[in-house]
């Protein structure tokens, strides 16, 4: 709410305030007696306004306070990820690094196949010189 629209409000209430008590006192009454009550209605209407809007205010406080709070906290689960996206960014280099000996293993093992395979095909070459046998 902005001061406009309290300042309206409190127009339209003394405006009320104004046409009951017009109602209510009698014609007979005396003029000063029919301008006195208003200006004490209006006294007593001032002050609950004032204190429904330190209310309000009271809440906003309130809100805004625990809208901080989110933001420090969402700050924190950010600070969170960051943290674990640098977590991520070394294990995906360690494992650029575990691919590379990776290839060097397969390479390796694919050489010791050809020899080996290349020896068995010399053992069977010669089979009367050498006397490989299966148990």
């Amino acid at each position: 709410m902005t001061e406009n629209d309290l300042t309206r409000i409190e127009t339209m209430i003394v405006n009320a305030v104004e046409t009951a008590v017009a109602r209510a006192v009698p014609k007979a009454v005396d003029a000063a007696v029919a301008k006195a009550v208003p200006v004490a209605v209006d006294a007593a209407m001032a002050r609950t306004l004032g204190i429904y809007s330190e209310d309000v205010q009271h809440k906003f406080e309130i809100l805004a306070e625990g809208h901080q709070m989110l933001v420090k906290r969402f700050d924190r689960v950010d600070e969170r990820f960051d943290r674990m996206d640098e977590r991520f960014d070394r294990m995906d280099g360690r494992m650029g690094g575990m691919d590379g000996r990776l290839e060097r293993v397969e390479s390796k093992v694919d050489g010791i196949a050809a020899d080996l395979s290349a020896h068995r095909a010399d053992t069977e070459a010669h089979r009367g010189i050498y006397g490989v046998r299966e148990e």
